[in-house]
């Protein structure tokens, strides 16, 4: 089974949608599915299935393709032009958080 999943967001980008997306993806392809995760184009380079896996902390094959989106749709879209599509290219990190569990001192 092929499927295509698109998504209205560059990637990576650190939220909770962005999660959901490749957890489904990678799911899906340690299950045999063969899937193409399908992203907005903000320049020519696709990010690498392999350094998403990664940012993401995932694990499944899938491949990344491109859907051209004009700079006018760009700059509407919820999060605006702020997200750089080199970053998906080379040297992600992903952000850290705060320790879960933890509270400040009152």
């Amino acid at each position: 089974m092929r499927i295509a999943y698109a998504y209205d967001e560059p990637l990576p980008h650190t939220g909770a949608d962005a999660e959901q997306v490749v957890n489904t993806v990678a799911a899906l392809g340690r299950n045999g599915v063969s899937v193409q995760l399908l992203i907005p184009s903000v320049s020519n380079d696709a990010p690498q299935p392999a350094a998403l896996r990664e940012y993401f902390q995932v694990e499944g094959p899938f491949e990344v393709g491109l859907i051209p989106k004009s700079p006018s749709a760009l700059a509407s879209s919820r999060n605006g032009p702020t997200r750089s599509a080199s970053r998906a290219t080379s040297g992600l990190e992903r952000p850290t958080s705060p320790t879960r569990g933890t509270c400040p001192a009152s």
